[in-house]
């Protein structure tokens, strides 16, 4: 039975903080390219961002893609 190709998630090139009203704490990563229009995505299901790194990478090239997971998500 073959198995699901495991891909490594880079490191992004930085990392910031965000606290809402509340007091949650959301980590934005940026990955690609800081030349590049900027894209912000999120998810709207139970995973965390990693998991649609397969999608996401495919954009890192020509933007600068800043990712956050959903509060009780990631």
């Amino acid at each position: 039975m073959n198995q699901p190709q495991r891909r490594e998630v880079p490191k992004p090139a930085a990392t910031a903080e965000a606290h809402t009203a509340d007091g949650s704490r959301i980590v934005l990563r940026r990955h690609g390219n800081p030349s590049g229009p900027r894209l912000v995505l999120s998810h709207c299901n139970g995973l965390a961002a990693d998991a649609y790194y397969p999608f996401w990478s495919l954009l890192t090239d020509r933007f600068d893609v800043v990712l956050f997971d959903l509060r009780n998500h990631g």
